[in-house]
């Protein structure tokens, strides 16, 4: 859809660089909804005691296990905190592939997890 208001503009000969730099910021929120599901993009590894968080192909963090201090559930999956840190470390989504054994996990080692409070 943005290729084509492009195209249109010059075809128009109304394409100016604002033009062309907004088609580029509407077009970002798509991109990333294409390259989400892709294996990678957004990945929580669990070998042994070593946590591997992947972002954006690249980007990598590593957690231990003893590290955690709690888990909040959300809707979506568990915010996981580390000890001396405010904000969440990570975040573990529910539809992800071994999110349930890496719950288990975190049971296993008696890490609390705080339930999300659900209004009625």
């Amino acid at each position: 859809m943005m290729a084509g208001i492009l195209i249109w503009g010059e075809l128009q000969d109304d394409l100016d660089i604002y033009s062309i730099i907004g088609a580029m910021l509407a077009a970002i929120p798509g991109i990333l909804l294409i390259l989400g599901p892709l294996s990678g993009f957004w990945e929580v590894f669990v070998d042994k005691d070593d946590i591997t968080i992947t972002k954006f192909f690249v980007l990598k963090k590593h957690f231990l296990f003893s590290e955690i201090a709690y888990c909040k559930e959300k809707r979506g999956g568990w915010k996981v905190y580390v000890k001396g840190r405010k904000k969440p470390a990570f975040f573990v989504d529910r539809m992800a592939e071994g999110a349930g054994l890496f719950l288990k996990r975190i049971e296993a080692v008696n890490i609390p997890v705080e339930d999300m409070i659900r209004d009625k």
